[in-house]
């Protein structure tokens, strides 16, 4: 888009005309949509809630589109192990079993404390006595 020049010499109808355009081009103020009272503002507002690319932790940092697919992107399991062991504490709760291709939990890395709807099993004894609590998702 060419950008539009008001000549000294241009007639009031080809003045009214650019005058127009640039309206055209630039928008209605009052619809913008970050509250601002220019397009200056309201762009600066725009870019300042984007945050700082430079601050993303993915490799590119080009545009947020690009660091997003870049995360969203898996192309084999060795990308996956290295999401998932990206997030592992020290005691290595995920972990990938490459003889058979699985990923696995660290039998004491779950607790029933997040589990959504949890369904709780008592075992008791003759007595009456609880011997064994088991507990379970519920969904």
């Amino acid at each position: 888009m060419a950008i539009t020049v008001i000549n000294l010499s241009d007639a009031v109808s080809t003045w009214v005309t650019k005058t127009n355009t640039i309206a055209s081009n630039l928008g209605d103020i009052s619809l913008l949509s970050t509250g601002d009272s220019d397009v200056v503002k309201g762009v600066n507002t725009v870019d300042s809630n984007i945050g700082t690319l430079s601050l993303l932790k993915t490799t590119d940092k080009s545009d947020l589109v690009s660091a997003i697919n870049e995360l969203t992107e898996f192309s084999d399991s060795a990308d996956i192990l290295g999401l998932l062991n990206s997030y592992s504490d020290s005691n290595q709760s995920i972990f990938f079993d490459s003889s058979n291709g699985t990923f696995n939990l660290d039998s004491d890395s779950l607790t029933s404390y997040v589990f959504k709807n949890t369904v709780t099993l008592n075992i008791i004894d003759s007595a009456g006595s609880i011997i064994k609590t088991l507990r379970t998702p519920g969904e």
